[in-house]
């Protein structure tokens, strides 16, 4: 039904600086793409030539021992696929149906990332910053048709999109109290036209995460940790207020190890999940909680009996949600609830150090 040729011509000239504490590399690129389409069941040609400047820049920066700054900034040229341009419906699935359209020209994407890494290896203080930006002109995404009975979905160009995602991480530990701590939140931000309800309107996304660890530093018998996290996501549309959707998720959770003379272990931790009921109904809270013995056995320790016992409470429930550009789906798996587990496990080489929880991780 349909043919594709795509051929591309690059000329590209790039400048590199090194130092001792810094490298720099500036590159610019002159693309000449062609892609030519047959709509053989039409008697269709397809000609879409693009002329495109390609710059790329490459940064780093050392400020100190593990302490340094890096940014990468590149464009590109992104043809649709052979799928997405060909004109024949896929019905597949009866009540969803794509189609593919040969009008559809290439994306010119840039893309932008920063990184900031700060290690102090003496008082294991670190700090990780990153931030991305993307933009893309020409952004190929899907419009849905709406029919009796089904629906029908075609990839189509709008003007642009633009993605920016954040995240911040800091971690110390506080000797005086015996613990460690690390703090990460995220954040991200969406913008573009899309379709709603057959309708072209703009887009605004947010979504972050915000999470908190607490541990112990000395794991020699006792390993615990705890902490929580909260996140939310929400979309915005300009022309329809009411479609706007969001919805927020928390979690807190625990975990617990008792070695007893690098012979015996007993493990236990609890997580509870909330779901923010919004248009799904209640909220959701679902605790889940575990524990376990295990005896460890044979010359070097290489055997291990272990008796587990998962969903304590019997309240496990497959809980997923996703955002996507125009609506949020919140699925309930039928999951594996309550059970009982009896394992033995045979390490090959036999492992050396404490029967500390992070030795058994590396025994399974």
């Amino acid at each position: 039904h349909y043919t594709r040729d795509y051929v591309y011509d690059r000329l590209a000239v790039a400048l590199h600086m090194n130092s001792e504490v810094t490298q720099l590399t500036v590159e610019g690129a002159l693309q000449n793409s062609a892609m030519d389409g047959d709509v053989i069941s039409r008697d269709i040609l397809i000609e879409n030539d693009v002329f495109r400047f390609l710059p790329r820049v490459s940064f780093r920066h050392e400020l100190g021992q593990s302490h340094n700054i890096r940014l990468r900034y590149n464009t590109s040229v992104n043809e649709p696929s052979l799928t997405q341009l060909q004109p024949v419906f896929d019905n597949t699935d009866p009540q969803n149906i794509y189609i593919g359209n040969p009008d559809l020209v290439p994306e010119y994407r840039h893309n932008l990332r920063l990184h900031y890494i700060n290690y102090d290896q003496f008082s294991f203080r670190s700090i990780f910053a990153f931030l991305s930006a993307s933009y893309t002109k020409n952004d190929i995404t899907n419009q849905t048709i709406k029919e009796q009975g089904t629906q029908i979905r075609q990839s189509i160009n709008v003007d642009y999109n633009l993605s920016l995602n954040g995240s911040f991480t800091y971690a110390t530990p506080i000797r005086s109290l015996g613990i460690k701590t690390n703090i990460r939140t995220r954040l991200g931000y969406g913008n573009g036209p899309i379709f709603l309800n057959d309708l072209e309107t703009m887009r605004n996304s947010y979504n972050g995460n915000v999470r908190l660890l607490i541990e112990n530093r000395n794991k020699t018998t006792i390993d615990w940790n705890l902490g929580g996290s909260w996140g939310y996501n929400i979309n915005n549309y300009a022309d329809n207020e009411n479609a706007g959707q969001e919805y927020f998720n928390q979690s807190l959770f625990a975990d617990f190890t008792y070695n007893i003379k690098n012979s015996i272990s007993f493990e236990t931790g609890i997580s509870v999940d909330f779901y923010s009921e919004e248009a799904f109904g209640e909220e959701q809270i679902i605790p889940i909680w575990t524990a376990s013995i295990s005896k460890f056995i044979l010359a070097n320790q290489r055997g291990e009996i272990k008796f587990s016992v998962f969903d304590i409470l019997n309240q496990n429930l497959g809980i997923s949600r996703t955002s996507t550009l125009n609506y949020i789906e919140n699925s309930e798996i039928l999951s594996l609830g309550q059970y009982f587990m009896l394992s033995f496990t045979y390490a090959l080489k036999p492992m050396g150090g404490t029967g500390s929880k992070s030795g058994n991780s590396r025994r399974r």
